[in-house]
C-alpha cells in the first residue's frame, strides 16, 4: 500500500525479502527509489500517479524487476486507487504475482515447436532434394530463416575425418575467413568435439 506520495504504508514479506529488507516494517515511509534503480523506479513511480490521476486500476501489467539478490523475474502487477471516506483518491493498492517459472515455460515450449518445425522441414528437403551439396545448402539457408541464428554452415566430412564440402548461410565475407583457417586444419572446437562424440552435437547447440 502507497500514499499520494509513492511512499509505503504497507508491504507484506515477500515483497520486503525481494527488495532486501529484513522485515515489512522497514519499507514504512520508504519509496521505490530506495530499492531500485532510478529508471525503474521512475517507471513505477509514473504508473503508480496514472492509476491517481485516472482514478482507474492498472490490471496485470507485466514488468521485469530484478531484486535484492541481482536476478531478474517477471510480474503481472495490478494497481488499485485506495478511496478515502469522501471517495478521494488518497493511495493505491500494489499486487504482484510472479510470473517468471511460467515465462520460462513458454520460452521452452516456444523453442521446442521452432525445433520441431525446422526438423520437419529439413525431412521435406531430404525427400525433394536429390542433390547431396544442395541439401545441405538449403538446410544453413533453412536454419537462418525459420530458426533466427544469424548464420550456419555444415561441413561434409569423409571417414578420415577430411573436409570434403562446405555449405554457409549469413556469414558473408566472414566465411572465406573461416574457410581459410579449415583448409589450414584449425577447425573450431565446436566442429572437433562434434566429431569425437557422435551421440551429441554441439556445432548446433544454442
Amino acid at each position: 500500500v502507497k500514499n499520494l506520495e509513492g511512499r509505503f504504508l504497507l508491504s507484506n514479506r515477500a515483497y520486503a525479502t525481494f527488495v532486501g529488507a529484513s522485515d515489512p516494517h522497514e519499507l514504512h515511509d520508504r519509496t521505490a527509489f530506495d530499492y531500485f534503480p532510478e529508471a525503474t523506479a521512475a517507471q513505477d513511480e509514473a504508473r503508480d500517479q496514472q492509476v491517481f490521476q485516472t482514478r482507474t486500476p492498472l490490471f496485470e501489467h507485466e514488468e521485469s524487476l530484478s531484486g535484492a539478490d541481482g536476478a531478474e523475474r517477471e510480474y503481472l502487477v495490478t494497481k488499485v486507487p485506495l478511496l478515502n471516506r469522501q471517495g478521494e483518491v488518497s493511495g493505491l493498492i500494489g499486487i504482484g504475482h510472479d510470473i517468471t517459472a511460467h515465462k520460462q515455460s513458454e520460452t521452452q515450449i516456444a523453442h521446442l515447436n521452432a525445433v520441431l518445425n525446422a526438423i520437419r522441414i529439413v525431412n521435406q528437403l531430404i525427400v525433394r532434394e536429390q542433390d547431396r551439396k544442395q541439401l545441405v545448402q538449403a538446410t544453413c539457408e533453412h536454419l537462418v530463416k525459420t530458426r533466427g541464428y544469424s548464420s550456419a554452415w555444415i561441413l561434409l566430412v569423409d571417414e578420415a575425418q577430411r573436409i570434403t564440402f562446405i555449405a554457409q548461410s549469413g556469414l558473408g565475407d566472414k566465411f572465406h575467413a573461416l574457410l581459410k583457417q579449415m583448409r589450414q586444419g584449425k577447425v573450431p572446437r565446436c566442429f572437433q568435439a562434434a566429431l569425437s562424440n557422435s551421440t551429441e552435437h554441439p556445432a548446433l547447440q544454442e
